[in-house]
């Protein structure tokens, strides 16, 4: 018995590139603003740079967090082309879900071990609000993305949305499931997962609105919105006459951000944006081009993982040292935010060609030849 009865998903138009340049532009912006906010908020030193950075600065960089959002809608746009564009069976289901954690995994337990040797050295060198020392039973549960989910603290803070994503991608294997035992043909498949999307999505915000919570960072439930969201979208670059499925429920996220006080407007308008780019960049080839044209943000895209991990530690090095050796000044505490930046993606491009690239070329590598292609991988390593 197979997973989607064997039937083909809409699959991604041939005279396209499977790389769309313009998704990588938006996860280099996302990645960058991230790191904004982190560079302001995430230290010691927040208050002094307050002082010294102009208020139009420090409103930019606090809305970076949203670059979460931004990821989480591209994250669903992507992994929904990535399972459209071949025969949906039980085996090609778990191995793209193994694909996904041999891209995902080595990069994010070497940062993780990076991240403990970083509290040690922390706590050795009397840094400031040093965080506690994590055991070697919270070490095994980071790395298995359940740190937060238990009563054991994440190492890594920004690991949260990990764990978040491979919910997002079991709970997307499922709807898949769901949706092959009920179809019987091609086109009704598509109907039923489009339906189930549009459900769960608009059940996922029904649910945050009601209780108010926007930001639970132990569970899927409050994001699951944004990714059903880029999954729609991706639905209408597969095929285009169901542009309609995911500019509704945008429309309606942007009715609840409207008229609702208590939702959380910010991080819901940045979803229904990204989504809005992703849309027409998917359905105008010229403004796709448009988009990913500049090369900057197709060089932070393309490292984008390894950013959004590396510089959690370095941001937290050098503030809690910068703090130590000139206190609370407010010229030095700029100087120090600027070498965070540097040295963050001074260590991603070592991360990103030490242990991403070969990652990406494995999961290339078992996508094109099976199983088999994992003695390759591990050899080269």
């Amino acid at each position: 018995m197979t997973l989607a009865g064997e039937r083909v998903l809409p699959s991604v138009p041939t005279d396209q590139s499977s790389r769309l340049a313009f998704v990588d532009s938006l996860r280099g912006l996302a990645a960058v603003m991230v790191l904004g906010t982190h560079l302001l908020h995430r230290s010691v030193l927040d208050a002094s740079l307050h002082r010294i950075l102009p208020h139009v600065v420090t409103n930019v960089l606090s809305f970076g967090d949203k670059g979460v959002q931004v990821f989480f809608v591209i994250s669903g746009f992507v992994i929904v082309l990535s399972l459209g564009s071949a025969p949906l069976t039980r085996a090609s289901a778990l191995l793209f879900a193994l694909r996904r954690q041999i891209r995902l995994d080595p990069v994010y337990w070497v940062a993780l071990l990076a991240t403990f040797g970083g509290v040690l050295i922390e706590k050795r060198a009397g840094f400031p609000l040093a965080n506690p020392l994590p055991s070697m039973w919270d070490l095994v549960l980071n790395t298995l993305y359940v740190g937060k989910r238990s009563r054991h603290e994440a190492i890594m803070e920004v690991s949260w949305t990990l764990a978040v994503e491979i919910q997002f991608y079991l709970f997307t294997l499922v709807i898949l499931g769901i949706a092959g035992f009920r179809a019987r043909q091609s086109d009704h498949l598509r109907r039923v997962m489009l339906g189930l999307l549009m459900a769960s999505g608009l059940a996922s915000l029904g649910v945050s609105v009601a209780s108010g919570n926007f930001d639970d960072r132990s569970s899927a439930s409050v994001y699951w919105v944004y990714f059903a969201l880029g999954a729609l979208v991706a639905f209408a670059h597969m095929k285009r006459a169901q542009w309609r499925y995911p500019m509704a429920l945008g429309f309606a996220m942007m009715l609840v951000c409207a008229f609702d006080g208590a939702a959380d407007r910010p991080r819901l308008l940045t979803g229904v944006a990204t989504a809005l780019v992703l849309s027409l960049g998917s359905l105008r080839p010229m403004l796709a081009a448009a988009l990913g044209r500049p090369r900057i943000l197709q060089y932070l895209g393309r490292r984008s993982y390894s950013l959004y991990l590396a510089h959690d530690l370095i941001v937290s090095l050098v503030m809690r040292a910068g703090f130590k050796l000139t206190g609370t000044n407010a010229g030095w505490a700029l100087g120090w935010m600027m070498l965070a930046a540097a040295l963050s993606f001074a260590a991603t491009e070592v991360l990103y060609r030490c242990v991403e690239k070969p990652s990406v070329a494995c999961s290339n590598r078992v996508k094109r030849d099976g199983l088999r292609a994992l003695s390759l991988c591990w050899r080269r390593a």
